[in-house]
């Protein structure tokens, strides 16, 4: 979950979660608990810089303008995924599942939704690479997240996070929910099953525009389940913001990377003149 990565690395790293206390609980809070995600309230995501000009810009969902990608309903997402919805007998401990392929915000819940621009002018197989990417959990590795699971998102399938560095290293396992592959994006959705410190479901997305920009997607719901984590909640809401943000660096890097790879591979060479002493090719005989 976005919540309990995001603890465990600002738990890792408390000079930089006592600074961002002090920078960020100046503004406005980036979590909306009520508004419907199609048309977010403009205020609850205040302090998300909204730079839309670059490859880098990042955009809550429903803010509208040209840059803003497809909202969550647009994408046409809906209960019966091409690769199904796992239920409560997959052992969840939560009661809303598959709520985040449906872009429902349930009650009672701290809700997040957030995008940030990976590339601009993308090919459409340049976006389902990284969508690969994402199913095989290498944006989470290439973020330094160490995960263990039986094998790419698929719904059923096992995962053990462990985010966080040395004795404040997390165990957070969840069960894969959802799978949703499209012509234009590739998502995956997970819930927390027993003995995850949170509880609640939360989704990663690869979407591609029609001009060509591609989208890193982290939307979640989320509750704390143990003693310490509802100690630490005050300080989820930094932590989700710098765990989806530091994700959605890592496939930006995997993008670049994967470009800089093909524009540095050789091309193939052309047919030249055939070298020095070669006997030359036999001339057809006229009759």
């Amino acid at each position: 979950m976005v919540a309990t990565h995001g603890v465990a690395h600002a738990l890792g790293f408390v000079g930089c979660t006592l600074v961002g206390l002090t920078v960020l609980g100046r503004r406005p809070s980036p979590n909306v608990s009520t508004a419907d995600r199609r048309g977010l309230d403009a205020r609850a995501d205040a302090d998300v810089p909204r730079d839309a000009g670059g490859p880098d810009a990042v955009v809550p969902p429903g803010a509208g303008g040209a840059d803003a990608g497809p909202s969550h309903g647009e994408r046409g997402r809906g209960p019966d995924v091409p690769h199904g919805v796992a239920s409560r007998d997959d052992g969840v401990t939560y009661a809303e599942v598959g709520a985040t392929l449906r872009g429902d915000r349930p009650a009672g819940y701290r809700c997040t939704a957030r995008r940030w621009r990976v590339a601009a002018h993308a090919t459409a197989e340049e976006a389902v690479a990284l969508g690969d990417d994402l199913l095989a959990w290498r944006v989470q590795a290439a973020a330094g997240v160490r995960v263990d699971a039986d094998g790419p998102a698929r719904p059923g399938v096992r995962v053990v996070s462990r985010p966080g560095v040395g004795r404040l290293r997390l165990t957070a396992p969840c069960v894969v929910v959802a799978v949703d592959e499209a012509a234009c994006h590739t998502a995956f959705a997970y819930g927390t099953v027993p003995g995850h410190p949170f509880r609640g479901e939360e989704l990663f997305a690869v979407e591609r525009d029609a001009d060509g920009s591609v989208w890193f997607v982290v939307e979640a719901f989320s509750l704390p389940a143990v003693w310490w984590a509802r100690v630490a909640w005050p300080a989820v809401g930094l932590g989700q913001h710098a765990y989806a943000r530091m994700l959605a660096g890592a496939a930006r890097r995997l993008h670049r990377a994967r470009m800089a790879s093909r524009a540095s591979a050789p091309e193939p060479r052309a047919a030249g003149p055939a070298p020095r002493g070669a006997a030359p090719e036999p001339r057809g005989v006229d009759r």
